[in-house]
């Protein structure tokens, strides 16, 4: 599934950069806030406007593109979507701005009215302010139980060569050979209309299993899950409105699985892991072949620090035989974000995710407790760094429900570096359960399973949008240490 503009605040790996980020932006003078540079503008037209003593509809008869050093002026022109001569009708002029803002590659887009040749003529100034395109997307650092270090980073340039093509690349790396490679590449505005993209992925992994909990094993009686996973995504996209996309992703991937224990690899190609009582997959090589339709709507009035607006997204995924897959079942998944203003420019934020999985479907496509709850209690388990689990915590369950809720405060952090941040407040709630014989929902507490002893969690923390990216530093991995 894509990503939508907004992530949530639970950062569970420090992150030392921010250090740097936060001392800049504290001695270095501060940038032009988001909103001066709007209102500037619009008293500009206002003024233009109260002098000009035309009664004709106006007319756009050019436009002008200002400011822009590394995006080329065709595309910006392309998606404001205003081919002159054509009349002044201001609920365009804010639709394109809104597109160009949306594509991620600019802090602020300004437009401005100038008189033009014509009586009634007007010429149109898109002045942007460029962000950076290249830029740190991930950043993995940590330890567990069972990892005593690991990490890892992802870079993006998010404007290839002034094009709005978007590319990635991250891995990751931890003890006993766990590590994970991810590629990407993806044109998110075709004809303002469409998109498409390609990712290729590679990962070797680890899981652990002990019958009487992991505290009271000894390293010969854990049972040992080895896998590896290559291959790959395509994904093409649609909008379907002002504010709402569909998309469609295949994937491929072909595994291969080895355990320890009385069964190992070979010994029947129907043989699932869980015999052993580790997570389920097919021993020895198998294959994934599924399809994917996503949806997103978005009516948030900024990516960075919404105040108003909702983000939906849904998807739905088949993996079956019928599309060559060694596994048959479906997924389905909706996360819901809501905003309103708070205190002055504060902002309020409540969401939830719900998902069920039916079905035969690999561990790793399951719902896993610690990528939705800000820390566990109990047990040090750490969310998945690009597909990977690096901790004990082998809990993978067919249905969860998240809800979280969230107080983000604005903060004068400013300068070079730092373009906005906020101090944030958030809680979760997340519970999950799997399935017994593919219908009932074994909803016990399980006394080996401690992180459904304790589904409650939170974090407080910064989150900065900086020259190289969006930044979160909280408190929640250091909680998850402790407790």
């Amino acid at each position: 599934m894509e990503a939508g503009r907004h992530q949530t605040e639970g950062s569970y790996v420090w992150k030392p950069t921010l250090v740097f980020f936060l001392v800049g932006g504290l001695l270095l003078p501060p940038a032009v806030s988001h909103s001066d540079q709007v209102s500037t503008a619009l008293e500009d037209k206002a003024a233009w406007e109260a002098d000009d003593s035309s009664s004709e509809r106006r007319i756009i008869e050019a436009v002008i593109v200002d400011g822009n050093l590394r995006t080329r002026t065709n595309l910006i022109k392309r998606v404001l979507d205003l081919e002159p001569p054509i009349p002044l009708d201001e609920r365009r002029l804010e639709e394109g701005r809104q597109r160009l803002m949306d594509l991620g590659l600019f802090v602020n887009v300004l437009l401005r009215l100038e008189r033009g040749e014509q009586r009634g003529g007007v010429v149109l100034v898109v002045r942007v302010v460029e962000r950076g395109s290249l830029l740190l997307s991930d950043l993995f650092l940590g330890f567990t139980d069972v990892t005593p270090f690991y990490g890892g980073f992802g870079v993006a340039d998010t404007n290839v060569a002034g094009t709005a093509l978007f590319a990635h690349g991250a891995f990751v790396l931890g003890s006993e050979g766990r590590r994970a490679f991810h590629l990407s590449v993806s044109d998110p505005n075709i004809l303002n209309r469409y998109s498409l993209g390609l990712g290729l992925i590679h990962l070797r992994g680890l899981e652990l299993h002990c019958p009487g909990g992991f505290s009271a094993c000894d390293a010969e009686e854990l049972s040992r899950l080895e896998y590896r996973r290559t291959g790959g995504r395509a994904s093409a996209g649609l909008l379907t409105g002002d504010a709402s996309r569909v998309g469609f992703h295949y994937r491929f991937e072909s595994l291969h699985s080895r355990t320890s224990g009385e069964l190992s690899a070979g010994d029947d190609d129907e043989e699932w892991t869980v015999a052993l009582g580790l997570p389920p997959m097919l021993i020895g090589p198998s294959r994934i072949s599924s399809l994917t339709v996503s949806f997103e709507h978005d009516t948030t009035d900024d990516p960075f620090l919404a105040r108003r607006g909702i983000l939906l997204d849904l998807y739905a995924e088949v993996g079956s035989e019928l599309f060559f897959s060694s596994y048959e079942y479906s997924r389905y998944g909706a996360r819901l974000d809501t905003f309103w203003p708070g205190f002055g420019k504060h902002s309020i934020q409540v969401g939830a995710f719900g998902g069920f999985i039916q079905g035969d479907a690999p561990f790793f496509d399951r719902f896993h407790v610690a990528d939705h709850s800000f820390f566990t209690v109990g047990a040090n388990a750490v969310p998945r760094a690009l597909g990977i689990s690096f901790t004990e915590v082998s809990q993978y369950d067919d249905v969860l429900l998240a809800v979280d809720v969230g107080y983000r405060i604005p903060l004068r952090l400013q300068g070079r570096f730092i373009y906005r941040s906020y101090f944030h407040a958030s809680a979760a709630l997340t519970l999950s359960a799997h399935t017994v014989d593919g219908s009932l929902l074994d909803l016990s507490l399980d006394p080996r399973n401690e992180i459904s002893r304790f589904p409650l969690s939170g974090d407080l923390g910064l989150r900065l949008d900086t020259t190289i990216g969006s930044f979160s530093l909280g408190l929640s991995y250091p909680l998850d240490l402790m407790l």
